[in-house]
C-alpha cells in the first residue's frame, strides 16, 4: 500500500514537471494589409488566416497574394478510372515594409493527394479536407519566410 501510494506521488511529479510550455507564434512583424488574389477560395482562406490580431511592432507589412490550384490526375486503374488526385497550391508572396518600402517576393508551393471514393460527395469532402491542410501549410510557410526575411535584414 505504501509503495503504490510513493509510486503515485513520484509519478505525478514527474509528469507534471515535464517542461511542456505551448508555442506561441510571436512575430517581429505586423500585417497591415493583405491582397489576395487567384484562385478565389484559396485567397479567401489565406487572406482569413493571415489577418490576425495585429499589434504595433517595428516591421509592417503590405503583403500581396496571387494563389492557384493546380488539380492533376495521380492514379487510374485497370479499367481507367481515376482513382487518386493530386492538388498543387503554389502561392507568390510580395511584401512591402511600410516604413522603407522595401519591395521582395517569395514564392510558397505544396501539395498532397486524395482519394476518388465511389460517392461524389466522399470526394468532394476529401478535397476539401486536403485544401484545408495545404492551406494551413502554406500560411505557416509564409509565416516562416516572412520572419527569417525581416530578421536576415
Amino acid at each position: 500500500m505504501k509503495y503504490k501510494f510513493v509510486c503515485g506521488i513520484f509519478c505525478l511529479f514527474i509528469l507534471t514537471n515535464c517542461g511542456f510550455k505551448l508555442v506561441q507564434d510571436d512575430y517581429n512583424f505586423s500585417i497591415v494589409n493583405v491582397n489576395a488574389t487567384g484562385d478565389k477560395n484559396i485567397s479567401y482562406l489565406l487572406k482569413n488566416r493571415l489577418n490576425f490580431g495585429s499589434k504595433e511592432k517595428a516591421n509592417q507589412l503590405e503583403i500581396e497574394i496571387f494563389s492557384e490550384k493546380l488539380k492533376t490526375i495521380k492514379e487510374k486503374n485497370i479499367a481507367n478510372q481515376i482513382t487518386k488526385y493530386e492538388i498543387k497550391i503554389v502561392s507568390r508572396i510580395e511584401y512591402k515594409t511600410l516604413p522603407n518600402g522595401d519591395l521582395n517576393d517569395f514564392t510558397v508551393s505544396k501539395f498532397g493527394d486524395f482519394s476518388v471514393t465511389s460517392e461524389h460527395l466522399n470526394t468532394l469532402n476529401n478535397e476539401k479536407k486536403l485544401v484545408e491542410v495545404l492551406i494551413n501549410d502554406v500560411v505557416e510557410e509564409i509565416l516562416l519566410n516572412l520572419s527569417i526575411k525581416l530578421n536576415d535584414s
